[in-house]
């Protein structure tokens, strides 16, 4: 079994991009994914050009933290009255089939100046994931599918792992609607994109098969001076990365990916 560790939520903040650095340099991540938008996004650039990991770097669609790029989204059901992304926006149900064309007009327009940023930094991953899986909301994949070959975005996440076990009924339909329209236009490698205790679980319930490729995502901090996981099992339960990349190099042997 195949699988990589990638660390979400790259360009946060200052300790996020420490955490990350540090697993990057001591090799327990294959990858991570960098938030355009974010008050540490040009720290972890620099952390990428200096440590040469610039490769490894895909791109973290964000609509849901902090104040976007552009002006015209914050009129929209995304942000709040301050102009900022809402964090719940993904838990409103009106907002899941909101399908102005005004409104994914200027959804696309912030999505646009991400990528653009993203890529006048160099980068050329050609990989694109979304803060709390914003990409399953429709109107903000319509807003995005256009955008897609402009800036050579091919691959995502697959959507079998944490995220769709954690929701249910209607939500978890939608959600899955959706992805399939998203596999129409990316191409997913993996067969597994799940937290760390997930992926442990079903290794040791043989859920693996022996050609399976799997991504273990992280969310790296610094907590008293130890580069932990924020989110082993999607709780409080906080584990040391470095641990889990042992853990994981037992159960399979890690791959190379950009």
């Amino acid at each position: 079994m195949r699988f990589f560790i990638s660390a979400d939520d790259f360009g946060y903040n200052h300790s996020i991009n420490m955490a990350t650095d540090e697993a990057f340099r001591k090799g327990w991540i294959q990858r991570a994914s960098l938030m355009m938008n974010m008050e540490g996004t040009d720290e972890a650039v620099t952390l990428a050009r200096e440590h040469g990991y610039m490769d490894k770097i895909a791109f973290h669609l964000n609509l849901t933290v902090w104040y976007p790029l552009t002006e015209e989204v914050k009129t929209t059901y995304i942000c709040n009255s301050e102009g900022r992304f809402r964090y719940g926006v993904t838990n409103y149900q009106v907002h899941k089939y909101a399908l102005s064309r005004e409104v994914i007009a200027k959804i696309r327009k912030e999505c646009e100046a991400q990528m653009i940023k993203f890529r006048a930094f160099g980068f050329t991953s050609e990989h694109i994931d979304a803060h709390r899986w914003i990409i399953c909301n429709l109107p903000v994949f319509l807003a995005i599918w256009p955008l897609l070959r402009k800036y050579k975005f091919k691959t995502t996440r697959s959507l079998e792992g944490h995220y769709l076990n954690s929701i249910e009924g209607e939500n978890r339909k939608y959600c899955r609607r959706v992805y399939s329209l998203i596999k129409l236009k990316l191409r997913v490698k993996e067969s597994f994109s799940g937290c760390p205790s997930e992926f442990f679980e079903n290794i040791e319930n043989g859920k693996f098969k022996k050609n399976s490729r799997a991504e273990v995502y992280v969310h790296p901090d610094m907590v008293d001076g130890t580069c932990v996981d924020l989110f082993y099992n999607y709780s409080n339960d906080k584990k040391p990365i470095e641990e889990i990349a042992e853990r994981a190099s037992r159960s399979g042997n890690p791959i190379s990916v950009g």
